[in-house]
Protein backbone atom coordinates (compact mmCIF):
# COMPACT_ATOMS: atom_id res chain seq x y z
CA UNK A 1 0.00 0.00 0.00
CA UNK A 2 2.88 2.37 0.80
CA UNK A 3 4.39 1.40 -2.57
CA UNK A 4 1.17 2.42 -4.32
CA UNK A 5 1.14 5.71 -2.43
CA UNK A 6 4.76 6.38 -3.40
CA UNK A 7 3.94 5.52 -7.00
CA UNK A 8 0.98 7.89 -6.95
CA UNK A 9 3.13 10.62 -5.41
CA UNK A 10 5.78 10.13 -8.11
CA UNK A 11 3.15 10.30 -10.84
CA UNK A 12 1.73 13.46 -9.33
CA UNK A 13 5.21 15.01 -9.14
CA UNK A 14 5.88 14.09 -12.79
CA UNK A 15 2.50 15.52 -13.85
CA UNK A 16 3.22 18.75 -11.98
CA UNK A 17 6.67 19.00 -13.60
CA UNK A 18 5.15 18.47 -17.07
CA UNK A 19 2.50 21.13 -16.48
CA UNK A 20 5.15 23.53 -15.16
CA UNK A 21 7.20 22.97 -18.33
CA UNK A 22 4.13 23.66 -20.45
CA UNK A 23 3.52 26.85 -18.50
CA UNK A 24 7.11 28.00 -19.00
CA UNK A 25 6.79 27.24 -22.74
CA UNK A 26 3.62 29.34 -22.93
CA UNK A 27 5.37 32.21 -21.09
CA UNK A 28 8.30 31.99 -23.51
CA UNK A 29 6.03 32.18 -26.58
CA UNK A 30 3.97 35.13 -25.33
CA UNK A 31 6.50 37.95 -26.15
CA UNK A 32 7.07 36.55 -29.65
CA UNK A 33 3.34 36.58 -30.34
CA UNK A 34 3.00 40.15 -29.08
CA UNK A 35 5.97 41.21 -31.23
CA UNK A 36 4.38 39.57 -34.29
CA UNK A 37 1.14 41.51 -33.73
CA UNK A 38 3.10 44.78 -33.46
CA UNK A 39 4.99 43.95 -36.64
CA UNK A 40 1.73 43.35 -38.51
CA UNK A 41 0.34 46.65 -37.25
CA UNK A 42 3.46 48.49 -38.47
CA UNK A 43 3.15 46.79 -41.88
CA UNK A 44 -0.47 47.91 -42.09
CA UNK A 45 0.57 51.54 -41.39
CA UNK A 46 3.28 51.33 -44.06
CA UNK A 47 0.74 50.11 -46.61
CA UNK A 48 -1.52 53.08 -45.79
CA UNK A 49 1.39 55.49 -46.33
CA UNK A 50 2.23 53.91 -49.71
CA UNK A 51 -1.39 54.24 -50.80
CA UNK A 52 -1.50 57.92 -49.76
CA UNK A 53 1.73 58.58 -51.67
CA UNK A 54 0.20 56.99 -54.79
CA UNK A 55 -2.80 59.30 -54.58
CA UNK A 56 -0.51 62.34 -54.34
CA UNK A 57 1.35 61.25 -57.50
CA UNK A 58 -1.94 60.81 -59.38
CA UNK A 59 -3.06 64.32 -58.35
CA UNK A 60 0.27 65.74 -59.44
CA UNK A 61 -0.01 64.04 -62.85
CA UNK A 62 -3.56 65.33 -63.27
CA UNK A 63 -2.47 68.94 -62.64
CA UNK A 64 0.35 68.57 -65.20
CA UNK A 65 -2.12 67.23 -67.77
CA UNK A 66 -4.44 70.21 -67.17
CA UNK A 67 -1.56 72.66 -67.55
CA UNK A 68 -0.53 70.99 -70.81
CA UNK A 69 -4.09 71.22 -72.14
CA UNK A 70 -4.27 74.97 -71.42
CA UNK A 71 -1.03 75.49 -73.33
CA UNK A 72 -2.30 73.71 -76.47
CA UNK A 73 -2.93 76.00 -79.41
CA UNK A 74 -5.37 74.21 -81.67
CA UNK A 75 -8.50 72.18 -81.04
CA UNK A 76 -6.94 69.18 -82.80
CA UNK A 77 -3.94 69.17 -80.50
CA UNK A 78 -6.24 69.54 -77.52
CA UNK A 79 -8.28 66.52 -78.66
CA UNK A 80 -5.14 64.42 -79.08
CA UNK A 81 -3.95 65.45 -75.64
CA UNK A 82 -7.34 64.58 -74.14
CA UNK A 83 -7.45 61.16 -75.82
CA UNK A 84 -3.90 60.45 -74.69
CA UNK A 85 -4.74 61.60 -71.16
CA UNK A 86 -7.79 59.35 -71.07
CA UNK A 87 -5.70 56.33 -72.05
CA UNK A 88 -3.11 57.18 -69.41
CA UNK A 89 -5.78 57.71 -66.75
CA UNK A 90 -7.35 54.37 -67.58
CA UNK A 91 -3.96 52.66 -67.30
CA UNK A 92 -3.21 54.44 -64.01
CA UNK A 93 -6.69 53.66 -62.68
CA UNK A 94 -6.34 50.01 -63.66
CA UNK A 95 -2.94 49.81 -61.97
CA UNK A 96 -4.23 51.59 -58.84
CA UNK A 97 -7.28 49.33 -58.68
CA UNK A 98 -4.99 46.29 -58.88
CA UNK A 99 -2.76 47.74 -56.12
CA UNK A 100 -5.76 48.62 -53.98
CA UNK A 101 -7.17 45.11 -54.42
CA UNK A 102 -3.83 43.59 -53.42
CA UNK A 103 -3.51 45.95 -50.44
CA UNK A 104 -7.04 45.06 -49.34
CA UNK A 105 -6.21 41.36 -49.53
CA UNK A 106 -2.97 41.90 -47.62
CA UNK A 107 -4.82 43.89 -44.98
CA UNK A 108 -7.44 41.13 -44.63
CA UNK A 109 -4.71 38.48 -44.31
CA UNK A 110 -2.93 40.60 -41.69
CA UNK A 111 -6.21 41.02 -39.79
CA UNK A 112 -6.76 37.26 -39.84
CA UNK A 113 -3.21 36.61 -38.64
CA UNK A 114 -3.66 39.14 -35.84
CA UNK A 115 -6.94 37.48 -34.80
CA UNK A 116 -5.28 34.04 -34.80
CA UNK A 117 -2.38 35.35 -32.74
CA UNK A 118 -4.77 37.01 -30.28
CA UNK A 119 -6.74 33.76 -29.97
CA UNK A 120 -3.49 31.86 -29.36
CA UNK A 121 -2.44 34.35 -26.67
CA UNK A 122 -5.87 34.11 -25.00
CA UNK A 123 -5.59 30.30 -25.06
CA UNK A 124 -2.11 30.41 -23.55
CA UNK A 125 -3.22 32.81 -20.81
CA UNK A 126 -6.25 30.65 -19.98
CA UNK A 127 -4.03 27.56 -19.86
CA UNK A 128 -1.57 29.37 -17.59
CA UNK A 129 -4.35 30.42 -15.20
CA UNK A 130 -5.80 26.89 -15.09
CA UNK A 131 -2.37 25.43 -14.32
CA UNK A 132 -1.74 28.01 -11.60
CA UNK A 133 -5.16 27.30 -10.05
CA UNK A 134 -4.46 23.55 -10.12
CA UNK A 135 -1.03 24.01 -8.55
CA UNK A 136 -2.50 26.29 -5.87
CA UNK A 137 -5.20 23.74 -5.00
CA UNK A 138 -2.62 20.94 -4.74
CA UNK A 139 -0.41 23.09 -2.53
CA UNK A 140 -3.33 23.93 -0.24
CA UNK A 141 -4.31 20.25 0.02
CA UNK A 142 -0.71 19.35 0.82
CA UNK A 143 -0.51 22.06 3.52
CA UNK A 144 -3.80 20.93 5.02
CA UNK A 145 -2.52 17.34 5.15
CA UNK A 146 0.74 18.45 6.79
CA UNK A 147 -1.13 20.59 9.31
CA UNK A 148 -3.50 17.74 10.13
CA UNK A 149 -0.55 15.36 10.53
CA UNK A 150 1.38 17.76 12.80
CA UNK A 151 -1.62 18.57 14.99
CA UNK A 152 -2.75 14.97 15.41
CA UNK A 153 -2.16 13.52 18.90
CA UNK A 154 -2.40 9.80 19.28
CA UNK A 155 -1.69 6.95 21.64
CA UNK A 156 -1.10 4.50 18.80
CA UNK A 157 2.13 2.62 18.32
CA UNK A 158 4.43 3.44 15.41
CA UNK A 159 3.15 0.39 13.47
CA UNK A 160 -0.49 1.38 14.06
CA UNK A 161 0.34 4.95 13.09
CA UNK A 162 1.96 3.79 9.82
CA UNK A 163 -1.15 1.70 8.97
CA UNK A 164 -3.39 4.67 9.77
CA UNK A 165 -1.26 6.99 7.62
CA UNK A 166 -1.49 4.56 4.69
CA UNK A 167 -5.27 4.43 5.05
CA UNK A 168 -5.52 8.24 5.12
CA UNK A 169 -3.21 8.58 2.11
CA UNK A 170 -5.36 6.11 0.19
CA UNK A 171 -8.49 8.08 1.13
CA UNK A 172 -6.85 11.31 -0.03
CA UNK A 173 -5.90 9.70 -3.35
CA UNK A 174 -9.50 8.51 -3.82
CA UNK A 175 -10.81 12.00 -3.05
CA UNK A 176 -8.43 13.48 -5.61
CA UNK A 177 -9.57 10.95 -8.21
CA UNK A 178 -13.21 11.68 -7.46
CA UNK A 179 -12.56 15.42 -7.72
CA UNK A 180 -10.69 14.99 -11.01
CA UNK A 181 -13.52 12.83 -12.38
CA UNK A 182 -16.18 15.38 -11.37
CA UNK A 183 -14.43 18.28 -13.18
CA UNK A 184 -15.36 18.14 -16.91
CA UNK A 185 -12.29 17.71 -19.04
CA UNK A 186 -11.87 20.52 -21.54
CA UNK A 187 -10.19 19.74 -24.84
CA UNK A 188 -7.51 22.32 -25.46
CA UNK A 189 -6.85 22.74 -29.13
CA UNK A 190 -3.33 23.55 -30.12
CA UNK A 191 -3.26 26.55 -32.47
CA UNK A 192 -2.13 25.83 -35.97
CA UNK A 193 0.66 28.24 -36.78
CA UNK A 194 1.04 29.65 -40.22
CA UNK A 195 3.24 32.60 -41.05
CA UNK A 196 2.10 32.90 -44.65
Amino acid sequence: MALAAEEAAKKTAVAIAIEAAKLEDAKAKHPALVAQIQKLQKENERVKRVLASGHMKVKSMQSEILRFKRDSVTMKEKMEVIQHSIKQEKAVNYKEEAQLTELTRTSARNRQKAQKLKAAIDLLLASKKAEEDKARALQQARKAMETATKNAKTHLTKEQLAVKEEEETAKLAQLKKAEAASVPKKAVEKPVWSWT
